[in-house]
């Protein structure tokens, strides 16, 4: 096999890993779906989540109204790695606008040991507040056998061809 059918092959393996990771985040646009998606409990994330940097981030930018959403997000994302992470938010109108961070993770898990990366946002929408994020892990595995190392209830979505 040469080099570069290698490297398309794991930048397949790669895309199809994100596709169905981000598949499974996306039916949690909604913080109550996400903790519902990981089984999260909000009462021990924020208690948790108090001093994390996503938890320093949100208080830092004055974003009330996800002061809870964001830490939870984040450390949904986090869970169970290593990380650095760089938050941003609107300076002039931080209620109004998306805070957002970039995070480098790094696992050490029975499932995965490796590089990831992520993006944990949340915005405010009127009284309340909606928020994202997405893991991209390059799991070095066939795309069959993804949904055993998500969490329960993935699925494989589609098949890249």
């Amino acid at each position: 096999m040469s080099k570069l059918s290698a490297w398309l092959r794991r930048v397949g393996i790669v895309l199809a890993g994100l596709l169905v990771i981000a598949g499974s985040v996306y039916a949690g646009i909604r913080y109550q779906d996400i903790e519902r998606a990981f089984g999260v409990d909000q009462t021990a994330q924020t208690q948790e989540g108090a001093d994390t940097p996503f938890a320093e981030h949100i208080k830092k930018a004055g974003v009330q109204v996800c002061s809870s959403v964001f830490p939870a997000l984040g450390q949904a994302l986090t869970n169970g790695a290593d990380y650095t992470v760089a938050s941003s938010w609107d300076q002039e109108a931080p209620e109004k606008h998306a805070i957002e961070a970039v995070v480098g993770l790094q696992y050490a898990t029975k499932n995965y040991r490796g590089p990831a990366a992520g993006i944990v946002f949340a915005v405010p929408n009127g009284s309340g507040c909606e928020g994202e994020m997405v893991r991209v892990a390059p799991f070095p595995v066939a795309c069959e056998k993804i949904p055993a190392v998500l969490q329960k209830g993935s699925k494989q979505t589609a098949t890249l061809k």
